[in-house]
């Protein structure tokens, strides 16, 4: 017999607590609905029964949200869509800096650098963007990969962005860079 080890046991523990809980309250609901066929009528027995059969809603309610928790590539892209949001913010920081035309020119690459950064990192992020939509429709095991692999180039897509607004002196062009 194959032996589970401690993490793999502590991820499968929600899912089959909800299991055991629904199979508790199913057992127990068809304990009350043979006490009402000898007594259809017993109030007591009727509120047994409807109390049954809540858990077992209940338990079926947590099983589908710990399923749906633990499939794969799940806290992968719940890390990535918080990690965009986070770069998001940080366009609209830089967003409103050029509005206010606060935006400090960076000396860290040149304008020219900055762009090739921008397409690198946007040309990697297009190569990659079938195997995230194959494995999310049918390859849920690559998911979590597949979106780590893409977002190892949205920051330095956003860097070069904020790089290349920072050194271009048209306001216009500044807009057009961050809102892209």
């Amino acid at each position: 017999a194959a032996r589970i080890s401690a993490n793999g046991r502590h991820a499968q523990e929600p899912i089959v607590h909800s299991a055991m809980h629904m199979l508790d309250g199913s057992c127990d609901m068809v304990r009350t609905a043979r006490a009402l066929a000898q007594a259809p009528k017993d109030p007591p027995t009727w509120q047994q029964l409807a109390g049954h059969s809540k858990t077992v809603s209940d338990s079926i309610k947590s099983l589908v949200s710990a399923i749906r928790d633990r499939a794969p590539g799940q806290a992968e892209c719940e890390a990535a869509i918080e990690h965009l949001n986070v770069l998001i913010r940080s366009l609209d920081q830089t967003q409103l800096a050029a509005i206010n035309q606060s935006l400090q020119p960076r000396s860290d690459h040149s304008e020219q650098s900055f762009y090739d950064l921008i397409c690198t990192s946007g040309g990697q992020i297009q190569e990659r963007i079938n195997g995230v939509r194959v494995a999310s429709k049918s390859e849920a095991e690559n998911l979590g990969h597949r979106v780590r692999e893409i977002m190892n180039y949205f920051d330095p897509m956003v860097d070069g962005c904020l790089g290349a607004s920072s050194l271009s002196y048209n306001s216009k062009r500044q807009m057009e860079l961050l809102d892209q």
